[in-house]
């Protein structure tokens, strides 16, 4: 429906409905742990409200669809666990193989989990045969979407491995370009950093964690062990990360708040392992103010963080109840100019002067924002139409197979168009003219043949054109 997506209502609407699906998850986990209906409303909106899961469930981006994931796949867990069936197992392994695909990363919780089925069955005394039965049940799913994964990436860019290598992702989420983020990327400076964010960014995590490590070892509970080390492995992931990478970019907001569920799962499986009324209310009421207190923290960092994207302008608009069209939020490498009003002048013009299929190359890694709101996809010659191979052979020799190129303006994120053409913004390539320019993107008529003298460049302002 190209309404739904040119007015760019189907995104948040995507999120929104991941972000439901996060809550109800939580909702039928707290009642599978025993918790009343009063108990749950009371502790669903320490996640429901949280600001950063506000702001993720309304943007259209894919965060809330990994946290979403993870979730069901815990819930499944617990259900397995508490009520064994073939069921439960079998949507854990679904939620896992479709997770990883989401966010790469969730292959650690997916190894986590399954070590947590193994060493349930173990003291359950199953048989060695149940044991490889369950285990070929988890991983078959999950190693059939990887396979599919891999086939698509040999398909579609000749490179059966290169979503571990490609330009858009190396070692699971990082974005690699053409200069490394600045920053120390040791151990000791990686697990400094990432320990400060996790506790600044919510620090209900930390006594959460240990009160559940304490419980794993006094009583051998090997939920609570397994949810204990399901929090901190968002830590631990963003430590590898970032060493593994050589890029901070990855110390961002959004990639440290899969935690947040698991946290109230966290105080959900300590409420249900103490006895007593008296102490099972001391324990919720505790877990719940430490989880509300947080988020005081958490706004200031949304605020004044430097490595985000587009939280501080969230935090803004809730303050001011203004539009944020226009203005620019805190970025982890430059500022982040709010709103599409640049990609809309990029698509207007093209819709007007580019007539062709096929007629503006593009890196639709950077400009599908561009794309999208155009809605006509067949304008534009993009990656994944023909692979990699074929858009890069093209690249190199653009003249005379497509009448515009689409380059988005960057120094800190050159496309790829830029990274090949370095000069490309300066004007230093004599077979294009500019014809369009705004603060985000800029537009070149492509040469059908070999041009003298340097291209004529249009006023340097938002939204100008020249034909």
């Amino acid at each position: 429906m190209p309404p739904l997506a040119t007015s760019l209502l189907a995104l948040p609407l995507s999120s929104a409905v991941f972000a439901a699906g996060l809550i109800a998850v939580l909702e039928r986990t707290l009642a599978l742990l025993g918790m009343s209906l009063r108990l749950r409303l009371a502790l669903l909106p320490l996640v429901a409200l949280n600001p950063m899961i506000v702001f993720y469930s309304v943007n259209g981006m894919g965060e809330i669809l990994s946290i979403f994931l993870l979730t069901a796949a815990t819930y499944a867990l617990l259900r397995w666990y508490l009520r064994p069936n073939v069921g439960a197992f079998v949507l854990m392994s679904m939620a896992f193989t479709l997770g990883v695909l989401s966010r790469y990363e969730l292959g650690l919780w997916a190894l986590l989990y399954g070590g947590a089925v193994v060493a349930v069955l173990i003291r359950r005394r199953a048989s060695w045969s149940q044991i490889e039965a369950s285990l070929l049940t988890y991983l078959v799913p999950i190693v059939y979407g990887f396979s599919l994964w891999i086939f698509f990436n040999w398909l579609i860019v000749g490179d059966p491995l290169y979503w571990l290598h490609s330009e858009v992702s190396l070692a699971f989420t990082a974005v690699r370009d053409a200069r490394p983020a600045a920053g120390d990327t040791s151990i000791w400076a990686a697990t400094t950093a990432a320990t400060s964010l996790a506790w600044r960014i919510f620090p209900a995590a930390f006594p959460v964690t240990a009160a559940l490590v304490v419980l794993a070892a006094a009583r051998r509970d090997i939920v609570a062990g397994v949810l204990a080390a399901a929090i901190a492995l968002n830590t631990v992931a963003t430590i590898a990360l970032v060493v593994g990478t050589q890029t901070t970019d990855v110390l961002q907001l959004r990639y440290n708040i899969r935690a947040l569920p698991l946290v109230l799962l966290g105080v959900a499986w300590l409420w249900r392992s103490t006895p007593g009324n008296r102490r099972r209310a001391a324990v919720c009421a505790t877990g719940a103010a430490l989880m509300a207190l947080s988020t005081v923290p958490m706004v200031h960092l949304m605020r004044t963080y430097p490595r985000q994207y587009q939280e501080q302008a969230f935090i803004r608009a809730l303050a001011s109840r203004h539009d944020q069209e226009g203005t620019y939020s805190i970025g982890s490498r430059e500022p982040i100019q709010v709103g599409i009003g640049p990609e809309r002048g990029a698509a207007r013009w093209l819709l007007q002067h580019a007539g062709g299929r096929d007629s503006v190359l593009a890196d639709d890694e950077r400009a599908f924002g561009v794309m999208l709101l155009t809605g006509r996809p067949s304008l534009f010659l993009d990656r994944i139409d023909r692979g990699d191979t074929y858009w890069h052979a093209l690249l190199d020799a653009p003249r005379g197979r497509v009448d515009y190129i689409l380059v988005r303006r960057s120094e800190s994120f050159p496309d790829l168009i830029q990274q090949r053409y370095p000069t490309i913004l300066d004007g230093g390539l004599p077979w294009l003219r500019q014809v369009y320019s705004n603060v985000n993107w800029r537009i070149y008529r492509v040469a059908s043949r070999n041009a003298s003298g340097a291209p004529k460049r249009a006023p340097d302002v938002a939204g100008s054109a020249s034909g």
